[in-house]
């Protein structure tokens, strides 16, 4: 019986040191509060608390940095791809069949802003109140680009007759980046402005990959772009 107690005791210590070491080197959190019935699409956070999350048509919003999250609709029906915010209040978030949407109190209230176009938008990204750009497309030549220098009263088409644009990066009001699927057999286009998108120009990546998903740059030099092969129809 001595035996056996200390071979539990032993066990219980391993286990609990095995336990502590897991969550001790632990460096991602669960935060998902319930099932949401769709996928989480894309996550934007202004500060280490104030954060949102675009689910289906919805918003989720958290001010304790992921603690808790409350859902909020936005009435309009749409699958939101990417969601972008300026600071506490305003905030934009874009979606399928052209839908562009505004909040002006940190996500509690949506309204739908006239985007002129009904192709899938990817993307979202505005560098300040005023501006900001919104692009998308899939395989086929429906690819997009649209930009608002009115926080979105009004968008204009900006590029267009290329294939899916998938993501935006601007490090200031002048430079920036747009990366999509193959536009010729020299790889993939990247389009850059250096005059706040008046003009783009193309840029190629050299891989026969063809499409890239993301973008980021950290000054007018260096950045990274990320992407994959794929096969199917849209």
């Amino acid at each position: 019986m001595k035996t056996k107690t200390y071979f539990n005791i032993s066990l219980l210590t391993f286990s609990l040191l095995l336990l502590s070491f897991l969550y001790s080197s632990a460096q991602w959190q669960w935060q998902n509060p319930y099932p949401t019935g769709h996928d989480l699409e894309s996550v934007f956070f202004i500060d280490e608390n104030h954060g949102w999350i675009a689910v289906g048509s919805d918003i989720l919003i958290t001010s304790d940095g992921g603690i808790n999250w409350e859902e909020k609709s936005t009435g309009v029906e749409t699958t939101l791809e990417e969601i972008c915010f300026t600071g506490l209040l305003n905030g934009w978030a874009a979606g399928t069949s052209g839908k562009i949407i505004h909040t002006s109190d940190g996500g509690n209230t949506w309204e739908a802003q006239v985007s002129g176009t009904e192709t899938n938008l990817n993307c979202i990204f505005f560098t300040d109140e005023n501006n900001g750009w919104a692009a998308g497309g899939r395989y086929s030549s429906d690819g997009i680009l649209l930009h608002t220098s009115n926080g979105g009263e009004s968008w204009e088409i900006q590029y267009d007759n290329t294939y899916g644009l998938h993501d935006i990066c601007f490090i200031d009001q002048l430079n920036g980046w747009v990366v999509g699927s193959s536009l010729s057999s020299s790889g993939i286009a990247i389009l850059n402005t250096k005059n706040g998108g008046i003009t783009w120009e193309q840029q190629y990546s050299g891989s026969d990959i063809n499409r890239l998903y993301s973008v980021s740059f950290t000054d007018s030099f260096n950045g990274w772009a990320v992407g994959g092969y794929h096969t199917g129809a849209s």
